[in-house]
């Protein structure tokens, strides 16, 4: 029975459907020798199909999708001509060739969903399906009215993105190490919890590594500890390599205002304190804008320092470290299939 090419490339489980389309536009696909062109349609039984050269694979006959938790510092490709570690890796040979759902970039971590099904691909991947993502997101220059900002409607890419759903886990003041003088007060840090009841175990902020207790980030919050380690094999590379964020994007209010009033010393170390200060929120978004969270923070006049992404429609990571993986049951594949 003949049907949709960019179908029948993604179900033997080549890519995702938008990737064979854009294959088929590239000139990568021929048909009985024929270039194929978008909107072509062929048998599998019948034709010859080749892609990239190659003969068009069978479809598997028995469909595969895993839960993986992606380290940092791992690329979400099959293969890398840079080098680096891929997600490829991560799986045994034995499940056959699987592909990944979206992507996570290389300095982010978390659930990613990999799957030889090109129908749940496609599903997952395309922005109609407005499948949410939750994402534990670490800052850095926290201040309070960074939630307003972070909750107003930016555009990315020429597209409005809609306001995620945001809840502040916890608050880390960095403590005023500077010479204090009598009658200064009492300037402790302090942990602030502004979230919307206790963080379950499920969910609870997961302890950071040493690299990020050598860069200032501690958690003080007994609520906060727990959590598997992060993938430590890369984390001197990672900290080599990690891209520093600008302040070209950064939403201000622009204009002009009044000049500078005389600033004391209580008035500098109060300000000192909230640049360093630090923050853990949990953000869910349902679309999937290349770096989008990242970017969400930069317009806010925040510092990411560490993006996890902990949920995707009804799975959770649950009680995986970086690097390991669970095959999604009957029951979870049909919950990502009505996942509205």
């Amino acid at each position: 029975m003949k049907e949709r090419l960019q179908k029948l490339i993604a179900a033997a489980g080549l890519c995702s459907r938008r990737e064979a389309e854009n294959r088929i536009a590239q000139g990568k696909v021929t048909v009985n020798g024929d270039l194929a062109r978008l909107g072509d349609t062929a048998d599998p039984e019948t034709d010859e199909i080749r892609v990239e050269g190659r003969p068009l694979p069978a479809a598997p006959k028995r469909s595969t999708t895993v839960l993986l938790y992606k380290p940092r510092g791992v690329v979400t490709t099959m293969r890398d001509e840079k080098g680096r570690p891929t997600v490829a890796a991560l799986l045994p040979p034995e499940l056959g060739r699987l592909y990944p759902v979206g992507r996570l970039d290389q300095f982010s971590e978390g659930l990613l969903l990999m799957t030889n099904d090109g129908d749940l691909a496609n599903r997952l991947a395309h922005p109609a399906g407005e499948v949410s993502k939750t994402y534990r997101l670490w800052v850095s220059g926290w201040r309070p009215e960074a939630l307003a900002l972070l909750r107003r409607p930016i555009v990315l890419d020429g597209y409005r993105i809609k306001p995620p759903e945001l809840r502040l886990v916890w608050v880390h003041e960095a403590p005023d190490t500077r010479r204090r003088e009598p009658g200064d007060g009492d300037h402790r840090s302090g942990i602030m919890d502004q979230g919307s009841g206790d963080v379950g175990t499920s969910t609870a902020c997961p302890s950071l590594p040493a690299s990020d207790e050598a860069s200032g980030l501690r958690q003080s919050s007994p609520a906060c500890r727990g959590g598997g380690p992060a993938s430590r094999p890369v984390e001197g590379w990672l900290r080599r390599q990690s891209p520093s964020i600008g302040a070209d994007e950064r939403i201000g209010d622009g204009g002009t205002g009044p000049s500078t009033p005389l600033r004391s010393a209580q008035d500098d170390r109060s300000e000192t304190r909230a640049r360093n200060a630090t923050a853990c929120l949990e953000i869910t978004i349902h679309e999937g804008r290349n770096r989008q969270i990242r970017r969400m923070a930069q317009a806010a006049g925040l510092t990411p320092t560490r993006l996890k992404r902990v949920a995707e429609g009804p799975l959770t990571l649950g009680g995986l470290k970086p690097g390991q993986w669970r095959e999604l049951s009957e029951a979870e594949l049909r919950k990502l299939r009505t996942e509205n």
